[in-house]
């Protein structure tokens, strides 16, 4: 079966109405997101001995299935995207960033970091609080091995991979389809979701993670540059991570 980069006269730019892919290409690439991240998981469950106690080697197993099925998340939006349509890289966004990527970057790191201000707030209103240990469990948290390897990969692996599927690759397609507002809400409600599927605990946070993934979406189509989400995506980890590493946790 041929494809062809069927891109409309301003491909210059990127977003929505400036891919080849849809939504079809994006339903399955959600089934390939499944695959490529439950697949790591089988022998890792095979290779735990105690899920509720994991020792130290088996958490950097845990790590290297992680890693795997981050590049797994990166490979299938490459795949549905420019390799299956024959397109630039540049459709998903990978520009040399400008002025205007690093405004929207910023504008959206601010924003983000408001929704999650006021959705802790909320949370609290309504004694809904997170554990401590929801997020990064106690046993990561006081090993500096551990905390280090996983806290480099939430924030480099994860803003790329996460970005190139589900902004580059989701929103955009979804946008073809829908329109872009459809685009943006379901492409965040995506991303809110798999952070289900790699941690239960996290369901208080699914609307969290949702609107920041919105807020993502719209500094890339404002941008056009994919670059802008990724570095809000990292900075906004970053921070994350040494606020949760230097809170005191106790889970009891």
């Amino acid at each position: 079966m041929g494809y062809s980069a069927e891109l409309p006269p301003s491909s210059s730019t990127v977003g929505p109405a400036n891919v080849p892919w849809k939504a079809k290409d994006v339903g399955f690439g959600i089934i390939g997101f499944f695959v490529v991240f439950i697949t790591p998981q089988i022998p890792l469950a095979l290779l735990i001995g105690d899920a509720e106690n994991p020792t130290r080697n088996e958490y950097v197993l845990a790590w290297i299935a992680n890693g795997v099925a981050f590049a797994g998340i990166f490979g299938v939006a490459l795949f549905f995207s420019v390799r299956r349509h024959h397109a630039p890289m540049s459709t998903l966004g990978f520009k040399m960033p400008t002025l205007s990527t690093l405004g929207w970057g910023a504008l959206a790191l601010v924003a983000a970091f408001v929704v999650a201000f006021i959705y802790g707030l909320a949370m609290q209103a309504f004694g809904w609080e997170q554990k401590c240990d929801d997020q990064i469990p106690i046993d990561i948290r006081r090993d500096a091995l551990l905390l280090g390897l996983f806290s480099a990969q939430a924030v480099v692996m994860a803003p790329l991979a996460e970005e190139t599927f589900f902004r580059g690759f989701s929103f955009a397609g979804l946008g073809r389809s829908w329109g872009t507002p459809a685009g943006i809400v379901l492409s965040g409600a995506l991303f809110g979701a798999a952070h289900l599927l790699g941690n239960p605990y996290l369901y208080k946070t699914f609307l969290l993670f949702s609107l920041v993934g919105c807020i993502f979406a719209i500094a890339y189509w404002r941008s056009g540059n994919l670059w802008s989400s990724i570095g809000t995506h990292f900075v906004f980890n970053l921070i994350s991570v040494i606020s949760i590493a230097a809170t005191e946790c106790d889970p009891s």
